[in-house]
């Protein structure tokens, strides 16, 4: 019966999903990659990023909007973290919104590079080795704590996503009203159009004694 139970835990805690990524990157001479993630507000976020080689050096910039690569040199706003030239990187902040934060490397040098990228937020951030310390729990109950942070994560994602569709929906719905008025005022202008041209013709052709 445990047995059935850790598993339906596990298989659980696996639908609910990992909040990060761990990837390794080759990024060329004088160049920048940039990884976004979109997170929610109150969020602690570690991130982590290290190069092949003590010498290989890259420069780190964190934003918490939505960054474009090509624009990033003309990018007006300011990361809200940023440090240059270095060979193992390590950082962690809280979010203060819900946004696509961007990470973002460069390349400082001439020479190919392997950059490791890794983001942990939310759960997977969250140091639940000292949290069992604390509140000495067991590791049951320390799962299961897991599971339900995740949900909350999960159910916080949820409001998010309906909120975006309401506000896609309503942008939508001015779109179509101030289409149909457009069309509305369309049809009048061709209308009065039609009149005007129509009187201004009965008037010609009567002075000129056709009609």
């Amino acid at each position: 019966m445990k047995k059935i139970l850790w598993l339906c835990l596990v298989i659980i805690f696996e639908i609910i999903g990992y909040n990060g990524l761990e990837i390794y990157i080759k990024m060329k001479g004088k160049k920048l990659k940039c990884i976004k993630e979109r997170i929610n507000k109150d969020t602690l976020v570690i991130s982590k990023f290290k190069t092949n080689h003590k010498n290989a050096l890259v420069s780190l910039y964190i934003y918490d909007v939505d960054v474009n690569e090509k624009n990033f040199h003309t990018q007006p706003k300011l990361p809200i973290f940023e440090t240059v030239n270095k060979h193992d990187i390590k950082t962690a902040f809280t979010t203060f919104y819900s946004s696509s934060y961007s990470f973002c490397a460069y390349n400082n040098s001439d020479k190919l590079i392997e950059v490791y990228f890794e983001i942990k937020y939310g759960t997977e951030a969250r140091d639940y080795a000292q949290v069992a310390k604390t509140e000495h729990l067991n590791q049951g109950t320390l799962y299961l704590k897991q599971i339900l942070d995740q949900m909350n994560i999960f159910h916080v994602n949820l409001k998010r996503i309906r909120s975006d569709e309401d506000k896609e929906k309503k942008a939508h719905d001015k779109l179509n009203d101030t289409l149909m008025w457009f069309s509305f005022l369309n049809i009048i202008i061709i209308v009065i159009a039609a009149i005007v041209q129509d009187f201004y013709f009965k008037k010609f052709f009567t002075s000129k004694k056709i009609i």
